[in-house]
């Protein structure tokens, strides 16, 4: 089937997304790696290269379809501080302690009025290839400032 003199597949693949009917795939961006000092209560979309300092799993609860939910917690940082990172499932072999992690596309989610760092379904959280060169700053730890919500 032809409209126009264009087959109607071709012409629905054009309509629906220009880049599909080319081999041409948009240029992928480098990523842009922050410290743990420049986090704040509204950030989301970060990159973090971070060393665990210690790692413990919280509870483990089985889902209604049968699937286990295990949900762990880690304090990690770099050389300007430390956050608490809330870890799911497989997050929590990748965050052992003394371990070097690279965290991307994480966002900050507030848990009664404190920061923690958090890697959902659209992030991912990996160990690293090579352990860190810094020193943790654990002086100054995030995670530790309560915050509250002004209304202005």
């Amino acid at each position: 089937a032809e409209y126009m003199g264009t087959p109607i597949s071709t012409r629905c693949v054009n309509t629906i997304h220009p880049l599909l009917s080319t081999n041409k795939m948009p240029e992928l961006r480098k990523p842009v790696f922050v410290k743990v000092g420049d986090l704040e209560p509204t950030s989301k979309g970060v990159n973090l290269i971070l060393k665990v300092v210690s790692a413990s799993e919280k509870l483990e609860k089985e889902r209604r379809d049968g699937s286990k939910l295990r949900i762990g917690e880690a304090r990690a940082g770099d050389d300007t501080g430390m956050v608490t990172l809330t870890l799911r499932n497989e997050q929590i072999e990748a965050a052992k302690e003394g371990k070097t992690i690279v965290v991307r596309n994480g966002h900050v989610q507030m848990f009664k009025g404190y920061v923690r760092l958090e890697v959902d379904k659209w992030g991912k959280l990996t160990q690293s290839e090579e352990d860190a060169t810094f020193t943790v700053n654990e002086k100054n730890d995030l995670s530790a400032t309560e915050y509250e919500l002004v209304t202005v």
